[in-house]
Parts: structure tokens; sequence; C-alpha cells
């Protein structure tokens, strides 16, 4: 059986959405990452391996109203850099991870991903086999008569240098992608 765990945890700001475990400073244990929808912000909580967390320590979006975090290698450096996505205004912003639990400054990967769209989920792989992760966005249209997409944004040389490359392969016609 397994025993009753319960702990409440500040979150590093107001209405958390989404989370997502993963080993952010590389002693083996699963930290948390809180993204806080109405506060611009994601929190991350180190894990001490007791089940025990720090303090939020928060990264403030640049766009507004994030709804969810993902952790990949956007760089040769293999420290895991976080990315998030934003609702208000469509922003794909991408932190550079230190490998101790800490994050720089975001970069703007993409803002206003399609005007009128509203993203709701997005998805990390290695989609060319370049050992580097390429995000795939679902972005939901909100006009009459336009399809649905999937937009594909690769991190270019360095994160402070990253430069998008969008394909808009819509959902309904994917031979305009090939």
């Amino acid at each position: 059986m397994i025993p009753a765990f319960s702990s409440n945890l500040a979150t590093g700001g107001t209405s958390p959405k989404a989370i997502q475990t993963v080993d952010l400073d590389r002693d083996s244990d699963l930290d948390l990452a809180v993204v806080n929808f109405s506060s611009d912000k994601v929190g991350i909580l180190l894990n001490d391996g007791k089940g025990q967390f720090t303090d939020p320590i928060t990264h403030r979006t640049q766009g507004r109203l994030p709804v969810t975090v993902h952790f990949g290698l956007f760089s040769d450096d293999l420290d895991l850099d976080m990315v998030v996505l934003t609702d208000g205004g469509g922003a794909l912003e991408l932190f550079r991870g230190s490998g101790d639990g800490n994050f720089g400054d975001s970069v703007l990967i993409a803002g206003g991903l399609l005007a009128g769209s509203s993203e709701s989920s997005l998805t990390l792989a290695d989609l060319d086999g370049d050992r580097i992760a390429e995000l795939a966005v679902v972005e939901r249209i909100n006009r009459v008569n336009q399809d649905d997409a999937v937009g594909i944004y690769a991190a270019t040389g360095t994160i402070g240098a990253a430069t998008p490359e969008e394909l808009n392969c819509p959902v309904s016609d994917r031979s305009s992608c090939e």
C-alpha cells in the first residue's frame, strides 16, 4: 500500500494551470515546474530527494496567460531548457537552462503565432535527427474558413540567437507541408 502523501506548496504565482515533473538540477530526483496562468509566471520547485521542495524560483513570461511548460535540449550544452506557451497573444518562449534548476530570461521564439489563433498544446521532439529538439504546436484558428494548423518551430544555433522556422501545416491538407 502506498502511504498517503500530502503537502501544500507555494506555486510562485496565482491560478496554477499546468505542472511538469523533470530532473532540472541533475540530482536524480524529480523537480516541479508549475505554470501560473493569472500571474504570467512559471514556478520551479527543486526536490531535495525526500519529497521536500524549495520555495519556488519564479520566471516571468513575456506573453500573457501561460498555459503549458515543457523541457528539452535546444542547444548542445546538455542543460535542459524550458519552453512556455502563452495563450494571450500566442507567444512561444524559451528559457535557457543552467543545469542546476535555474533559467535565464526568456527569448521569444514566436509571438502572435497566428493572428486570431488560440494555442492549446505543444510537444517536443527531435524531428530532424540533429539531437536538438523542435516544437510542434497545435494552433486552433478562431476565424471562419481557416484551417487549424500544427506549427513546427526550430531553435537554430545558440538560444540567444534563436530563429524560428515555421511550417504551417493545415490539419485538413498536409500536402502543403511537403
